[in-house]
């Protein structure tokens, strides 16, 4: 049966003050610093009793060996701050938590069911990259280092108003579901990501999906798979042998080459758009936003389709030489 175990800060060392302790018990840590010898403290909540986390200190790493982990309102330091063996699926929970670690916050090596929740990293983030099965659950959760979350595998990660730098998956297979996230960078490789209200510079896709509505991004890179874009204003969007839609975006520039297939539906150009290799272009409604915008159509691309201009707006066109060109709405002119 759980039992609610008062721990003090001067009982020093921590393992000799929790000698005793039984699965699913609750720990309550006094406000202080507890020094934890590479403890396993699986299947137990540890939760500090000051108004805040950094009001209750643990020094050292956590091992979690059992079938869960709770950690609420307090500050882990250490090198991995925690680390994750048992690979039988466990969980591991944290909430109001700061992480400070001078490696890795959290790795964990095979399965895990992580949440996270008005929780800090700060230094290193996740590592999920060992392969196994990861269920993600992050929510109002900042991360200061360069690497927010690492990982490969399979499974889904859902993110919600999440702060970090980059976000690598280049190596698994994921179902990704953004919502209000800030990111530098994020590395795709077979992964599916929506993502909604965000902002992030994706820089690859092979074989995955992008779905992206509401959202802001530096560049969007598609390799190969499919990307559909809603009401999202993108500085450079680039397919390579892909088939992507783009409906109701503002685009500064766009790039396609390979067999890369575009659908343009009442998209807002504001610079260039180039087309190499067999690239496929099909124009719905679209606009320019800058009266110089450019097309250049080389080897054997194509584009057809329609914008709405005005009177006076004239697109220069360059290089099209063995593509089909056919535009209607605009003024055009080979330079």
């Amino acid at each position: 049966m759980a039992r609610i175990v008062k721990v003090a800060a001067d009982q020093t060392p921590f393992d000799r003050a929790i000698t005793g302790i039984q699965k699913d018990d609750v720990l309550l840590l006094s406000p202080g610093e507890y020094f934890l010898p590479g403890l396993d403290l699986g299947d137990v909540v540890l939760k500090g009793t000051g108004s805040s986390p950094e009001m209750t200190v643990l020094k050292g790493n956590l091992l979690l060996l059992g079938r869960y982990l709770t950690l609420e309102n307090l500050t882990l330091e250490g090198e991995e701050a925690i680390e994750v063996l048992n690979q039988d699926n466990p969980y591991l929970s944290l909430r109001n938590c700061i992480i400070k670690s001078s490696q890795t916050g959290i790795i964990a090596h095979g399965d895990l069911n992580f949440e996270s929740y008005s929780c800090r990293f700060e230094g290193g983030g996740l590592d999920l990259a060992e392969g196994g099965a990861k269920f993600a659950q992050i929510s109002d959760t900042t991360f200061t280092g360069k690497t927010a979350i690492k990982a490969d595998g399979s499974g889904q990660l859902n993110l919600s108003g999440v702060v970090g730098q980059d976000f690598k998956l280049d190596q698994g297979d994921f179902l990704l579901y953004f919502d209000q996230v800030s990111a530098s960078e994020v590395y795709l490789g077979s992964s599916t990501l929506e993502a909604a209200e965000s902002s992030f510079k994706i820089l690859s896709s092979v074989r995955g999906d992008i779905h992206v509505l509401n959202s802001r991004s530096d560049l969007v890179q598609i390799v190969s798979g499919q990307g559909n874009l809603l009401n999202s204003r993108i500085d450079l969007f680039q397919a390579m042998f892909s088939d992507c839609q783009l409906a109701n975006c503002h685009v500064d520039e766009v790039k396609a080459n390979g067999s890369s297939r575009l659908s343009l539906i009442r998209t807002f150009f504001k610079m260039d758009l180039e087309l190499a290799g067999k690239a496929q272009v099909q124009l719905a409604d679209c606009l320019l936003e800058n009266p110089k915008a450019q097309l250049t159509v080389r080897d054997s691309a194509g584009i057809r389709g329609n914008f709405l201009a005005e009177a006076d707006q004239v697109l220069e066109v360059k290089d099209a030489t063995e593509g089909l060109v056919k535009i209607t709405g605009i003024k055009s002119k080979l330079v």
